[in-house]
Order: structure tokens, then C-alpha cells, then sequence
């Protein structure tokens, strides 16, 4: 059962990122391979640390995180936002009829301030580290890339299905539409090209 609580723990940010790197992993037959190698360039990094550049390891991963837990929640959010938006118009309101950068906001995304600060420290390890380990780190933007790219698109989706589930608590009238929900489920897995176990 959804609660606040686990609304609120879901839209906190590392929790909505553990939940979908998990999912993707199920999903994502090459993820779990991209992810390895991100694993592997990190543990070198670490290594190095002390010849890379001023900034370690640790903080480069937290800071990849955080600048990717800041895209899902706001993702997720705005997945629950259209959810209402389409009960209240459906017919101007209809989100599906655009483009999947156009609903998900992506510009507006990479403006948040949790996004920018942590982007700043990668863009200056990356300014920093030799040719060598430049060609380690590309396992490294591999891996926030498809988290990135793929990870927006699940956190929207699964934003809207929690609003099927909590908005007609707070919102009197509100009922869900299931045609529609099919047609978004339809959408995206068309688009991955994978099955959506959409049970919350």
C-alpha cells in the first residue's frame, strides 16, 4: 500500500534512484555489463586518487548520483503532475502526443541546482584527469548516460502511476484513467523495446 510516507521517501531523491537502477537491471539485459565497467572505472579512480586531480573518487560518485537522483525526481514528479493535468483536460493536456524531451523537460532538467552542482564537479575531474584515465572514464559517462536517457522515461512513468493511486485522496472527482495509463505503458515499452512490470 502507498502511503505518504513512501511518497515522500520515493520523490527524496536515492530512493527513487536505488528503485530504477534496480528496475533497469532487471529490465536491461546490457545494463548490468555498463554498470560493471562503471564499477570497475571507479575502483581505479579510487586507486589514483591521489594523482588524478583534487577531487576523489568518493566525491565524483556521489556527486553522479546526485545529479541523477535530481533528473528522476524531477521526472517522477512531473509524471504525477501530468496525471492530474490530463484529469483535469484531457484533450489539451494529453502528453503523449509529444515527444518524450518536450514532456520530460530535459532542458529545464539539467538547470536544477542539485543537477548543476553536481555536474560542476564532474566537468572538473574531467578537466583534470590524464588522456589515460579519460579513456576509463568513458565507462563512466557510459553509465550516467543510460541512467540519464532511460532513467527520466521510467521516473515520469512510474510519477504518473503513483498518481493513480494517491490523487483521488486529494483531489475530489479525480478518477484515473486506465485507457489512457495503457496507452502510456504501450508508448514506452514500444520505445525501450521492454516489457514494464508497472505494479507499485
Amino acid at each position: 500500500m502507498v502511503t505518504m510516507q513512501n511518497m515522500l521517501e520515493l520523490f527524496s531523491g536515492n530512493e527513487m534512484a536505488n528503485m530504477l537502477v534496480e528496475k533497469m537491471e532487471e529490465m536491461f539485459d546490457d545494463f548490468a555489463d555498463i554498470k560493471h565497467q562503471y564499477e570497475e572505472a571507479m575502483a581505479s579512480f579510487s586507486a589514483e586518487d591521489s594523482q588524478c586531480c583534487d577531487i576523489s573518487a568518493r566525491d565524483v560518485r556521489e556527486a553522479i548520483g546526485r545529479k541523477v537522483a535530481a533528473k528522476l525526481c524531477f521526472s517522477g514528479f512531473l509524471g504525477f503532475w501530468a496525471n492530474l493535468k490530463y484529469f483535469w483536460d484531457p484533450v489539451a493536456q494529453d502528453f503523449l502526443n509529444v515527444d518524450f524531451d518536450v514532456f520530460l523537460q530535459e532542458d529545464t532538467a539539467r538547470t536544477l541546482p542539485e543537477y548543476v552542482s553536481a555536474q560542476s564537479i564532474c566537468d572538473r575531474v574531467y578537466a583534470q584527469i590524464s588522456v589515460t584515465q579519460a579513456a576509463k572514464y568513458e565507462n563512466v559517462i557510459a553509465y550516467t548516460s543510460y541512467l540519464e536517457t532511460i532513467g527520466p522515461k521510467l521516473a515520469h512513468f512510474f510519477g504518473y502511476l503513483l498518481g493513480n493511486k494517491l490523487l483521488h485522496r486529494f483531489v475530489p472527482g479525480y478518477q484515473s484513467s486506465m485507457v489512457h495509463t495503457l496507452r502510456y505503458r504501450t508508448l514506452l515499452e514500444n520505445y525501450l523495446g521492454q516489457r514494464i512490470d508497472w505494479r507499485l
